[in-house]
């Protein structure tokens, strides 16, 4: 059995609650500026039901919580709050947002005077402080190395889609739920880490693909392996599996908490999705096509992805997704007995739902930065990866330059991802 890492030291604390507060203030400061500015809702938000509903979401309010928060009402967080507000409808696609985030913001808004927009928006933050602190441990745990740890958080907070977190959106939510499903199972408490699985794939859909490292951590649990490196686990894995005894540890009686955890997401995913057939609602990916998207093969979206990369025009973000894109495959291979081979497996499974939502009519590569964010293993390795200090500032200035970019766009009605 895993000991129990000790609480991290006063100076992570400092290190998780000092960088959440100038993040915070930092786009706080540009929300106040975009309020500045004007910025209208565009005439087509304007027209949409979902935004509509902005007199009874976002009741009315002082100038100084206007400056701060009035901003952040853009996008998927419209849909978030509708849905919290008026639940889902069969018709309109609101049935491909999972109900986590929604239902926390309906139990929060009656706390800050029935304000939508400002009880998602506490839920997003809470949780984003949550999820500085869990990526922290869980960096911990698996890279036994403190700096490296704090630069791995300090890589993740700087990324270009890191402002998400702090927004009206699922993004430190599911994270935050993913993240603690992962460290409770490295410490065996199988009951907590199904509790926190389910969660996850309740706020993001992405969340049910915990079921990979969650299974890696019980199948290497029946190895004996668990602490030892991860090409020892590959091998230890590789070498019982034709071994009866393994097969007899995996399905021994004792091991019922460890498959639940591991079961937990997708058992989540599966139970909504009945649920919203009994109710009449159809189904998540039936709700795909209000958005002109189809699940396809992963195969075939990324043949999509290469004809969109041939005959369409090309913007700033699908280049950055691009790269990311390419990134994202190399520090995969790059980490592949860096970390554990879960987080290899569970980063490969990712790339493949991304590249599932093939038919989809905006962007290179829709979503990606968001869902690369996601991908929290991938900054261990990067954290790992950028040996010389010349290379981490290069990289860090470059994540900020481009999430300072993303986020006054964002503020501006501008699709980023």
């Amino acid at each position: 059995m895993l000991s129990h890492r000790k609480i991290s030291p006063p100076r992570d604390l400092l290190l998780v609650l000092g960088l959440f507060l100038t993040y915070r203030l930092l786009y706080s400061g540009m929300a106040w500026l975009a309020a500045d500015a004007h910025i209208a809702f565009p005439q087509w938000a304007l027209r949409h039901p979902t935004y509509q509903i902005r007199p009874l979401v976002v009741p009315d309010w002082s100038p100084l919580w206007e400056h701060l928060l009035d901003a952040w009402y853009r996008w998927d967080t419209g849909w978030y709050l509708k849905i919290a507000a008026l639940g889902y409808d069969a018709a309109d696609g609101s049935v491909g947002f999972q109900p986590l985030y929604p239902l926390l913001t309906r139990l929060v808004q009656p706390l800050v005077g029935g304000n939508y927009l400002l009880g998602g928006l506490v839920v997003s933050n809470l949780a984003c402080l949550g999820a500085f602190g869990l990526f922290l441990s869980a960096a911990r745990e698996e890279l036994h190395d403190a700096p490296l740890a704090r630069l791995a958080l300090l890589l993740w907070a700087a990324f270009p889609a890191a402002f998400f977190l702090y927004a009206g959106y699922a993004e430190s939510l599911y994270l935050v739920c993913a993240l603690a499903a992962w460290l409770f199972a490295r410490r065996e408490r199988w009951g907590w880490a199904a509790l926190a699985g389910a969660l996850a794939a309740l706020a993001r859909v992405q969340g049910m693909l915990l079921c990979i490292p969650l299974g890696w951590l019980l199948a290497v649990r029946c190895t004996g392996a668990d602490a030892a490196a991860p090409r020892e686990q590959v091998q230890a894995l590789l070498g019982s599996l034709r071994e009866r005894r393994f097969w007899a540890a995996l399905f021994y009686p004792s091991q019922a908490a460890a498959w639940l955890a591991a079961l937990a997401p997708l058992l989540a995913y599966l139970g909504q999705n009945l649920w919203l057939r009994l109710s009449g609602l159809g189904s998540i990916t039936a709700a795909y096509s209000n958005w002109n998207t189809a699940v396809v093969p992963p195969w075939k979206g990324f043949a999509l992805m290469v004809d969109r990369l041939l005959h369409t025009p090309m913007m700033l973000t699908d280049w950055v997704e691009l790269a990311l894109f390419g990134a994202f495959i190399l520090l995969t291979i790059a980490g592949s007995f860096r970390i554990s081979p879960g987080f290899t497996l569970h980063n490969i499974a990712l790339l493949a739902m991304v590249l599932m939502r093939g038919a989809y009519p905006g962007g290179l590569i829709p979503g990606f930065m968001r869902y690369t964010l996601a991908a929290f293993p991938l900054f261990f390795i990067l954290a790992q990866v950028l040996q010389r200090p010349w290379q981490r500032a290069l990289v860090t200035v470059v994540f900020l330059l481009l999430q300072a970019l993303f986020v006054w766009a964002f503020l501006n009605w501008v699709w980023v991802a």
